[in-house]
């Protein structure tokens, strides 16, 4: 279960978490050029293996998502910068997400995960629950990390705890009213307002 999508404009209140959180830089839309010989999820060694096949280098950064009106999703990326200077973001989404906001930043992948970041849009209880689960998760999945190396889930008891993080987060997700308003994202990924989309006879109705 996802609500996230790369958001359909930028806002003056993500403007300024842009500005604090990479002061230099600006973010930009991308279109996604998935490779599909690549998998999701690993872009860091997607990259690399672009630059090794074609020159040009890697650009980090940030992937930014929005969950409506709950939160904006700040995750570590990759994409490839050719040899002429132009951007490509080369890895597919598990979600099939066409667009990608990019924000370039000074870090740099130097083989350990570097955590996401949330910015809440609300201040309910649940939200922050499963913000703070969702932070456990990932400091679960970086201590595996940095004893086993790329894993794709722990082993053991950290295995288990993980799987039950997530049904007690997915559990919790469920329970918010994420049902699209008119103005938010179409959840079928069309890059339209649910009102231009899927939320159209609705609106009629309205």
């Amino acid at each position: 279960m996802t609500f996230l999508q790369a958001p359909l404009d930028i806002s003056k209140r993500l403007r300024d978490i842009c500005e604090e959180v990479s002061p230099e830089n600006y973010p930009i839309y991308m279109g996604i050029e998935p490779l599909p010989e690549f998998p999701p999820d690993n872009c860091y060694f997607n990259v690399a293996e672009m630059v090794e096949r074609e020159g040009g280098d890697s650009v980090f950064g940030w992937a930014i998502y929005e969950w409506p009106r709950v939160w904006h999703e700040f995750q570590f990326h990759a994409i490839w910068r050719d040899n002429e200077g132009d951007l490509h973001d080369v890895t597919p989404r598990r979600d099939n997400e066409k667009v990608v906001l990019f924000l370039p930043s000074e870090l740099e992948f130097t083989g350990a995960p570097v955590s996401t970041r949330w910015f809440l849009m609300t201040s309910r209880s649940p939200v922050k629950e499963i913000r703070d689960i969702q932070i456990e998760i990932e400091k679960l999945k970086q201590d595996s990390y940095a004893v086993r190396g790329a894993a794709p889930l722990p082993v053991g008891p950290e295995r288990d705890l993980i799987i039950s993080l997530e049904q007690k987060k997915l559990f919790l997700m469920s329970q918010q009213n994420c049902a699209p308003k008119l103005s938010d994202p179409c959840p079928c990924m069309s890059r339209q307002k649910y009102k231009f989309c899927c939320g159209r006879h609705t609106n009629r109705r309205r």
